[in-house]
């Protein structure tokens, strides 16, 4: 409505008849002292201009929004691509450019298995195609190249969106404890191995059930106790300079001593100690100690 016939409110109500034939033709302004009260406008035009007007507001509400979404996945700590039926690049964030090892210019257009390496390009294609006919999102994890991601497919308006995420080093920490589960579940087992764990203090955190045995000693009432007193006093010395050097420079150590069982009796063994690190920090010491071992190799090389 920019071009506007202005017209007093006491001329138009003089003369309404006129004034509304002439509105149909061009907006009117009926003022009131000199100043615009009403405007008067065909009814179409009124809609076509109010059309006009929603679909400006729509589509800055449509800037933003895309605006937003860039942002979001510009700035995510996975790997971004979308990709369309035919398994084709149509979008890749920079996560995804660090992934892959190319600029994402190189990546827009090519398909799966001319960007990602194998197996996970074709594990990847299997997953979308299951993705655009079921409509689900998928997930599943691929070790490529000496590293190992997690990525998961998801359904878009069109196409398909695919999430990528470096998990290697929480797989080889995943890894790690299933070996050292194994390894404390067999050393558990060990009729003459005993686990203990100190604090940086040489107290008593933890004892195994083959200690336990052995000494006569509850997990309860060893528990907190300076493991030194346990040993007699030749052996202490010895036990905790080793106990010390593990802490101090962060390696295993060996000790030989003799413990005190609750009833006096005397086990003799040679223990294994390895610092606890957190942070390249050491907070306590694990100890495996093998009952009766050096003697048994005195008494072979005797």
């Amino acid at each position: 409505m920019s071009t506007r016939l202005a017209v007093s409110s006491a001329d138009f109500i003089r003369n309404i008849g006129h004034w509304q034939s002439e509105a149909m033709r061009q907006p009117i302004s009926i003022t009131h002292h000199g100043r615009t009260r009403l405007v008067l406008a065909a009814a179409e035009q009124f809609a076509a201009e109010a059309t006009a007007g929603a679909g400006a507001g729509a589509g800055e509400a449509l800037t933003s929004l895309r605006t937003a979404y860039a942002a979001i996945v510009e700035n995510m700590d996975e790997g971004f691509l979308g990709l369309d039926s035919q398994a084709r690049i149509t979008a890749a964030n920079a996560m995804a450019e660090a992934f892959s090892g190319a600029p994402r210019e190189t990546l827009i257009g090519r398909t799966l298995f001319d960007a990602l390496p194998d197996p996970m390009a074709a594990m990847l294609a299997d997953r979308l195609t299951r993705v655009l006919r079921a409509r689900r999102p998928e997930s599943f994890e691929c070790g490529f190249d000496g590293r190992h991601a997690s990525i998961r497919v998801f359904p878009m308006p069109e196409g398909a969106g695919v999430l990528l995420q470096n998990v290697t080093e929480q797989y080889a920490l995943r890894r790690e404890r299933e070996i050292n589960q194994a390894l404390d579940s067999a050393v558990r087992t060990h009729l003459d191995v005993a686990l203990i764990r100190l604090d940086a203090h040489g107290r008593i955190e933890a004892v195994d059930t083959a200690f336990q045995s052995w000494s006569g000693f509850s997990a309860a009432e060893l528990a907190g106790h300076r493991f030194a007193d346990l040993i007699t006093a030749g052996g202490r010395r010895e036990m905790m300079g080793a106990f010390e050097r593990a802490l101090r420079e962060g390696a295993s150590t060996h000790a030989e001593f003799t413990l005190l069982g609750k009833r006096g009796e005397e086990i003799f063994g040679r223990a294994s100690i390895a610092p606890v690190l957190s942070d390249f920090v050491a907070r306590g010491a694990a100890l495996v100690w093998a009952r009766g071992a050096a003697r048994e190799l005195a008494r072979a090389a005797g």
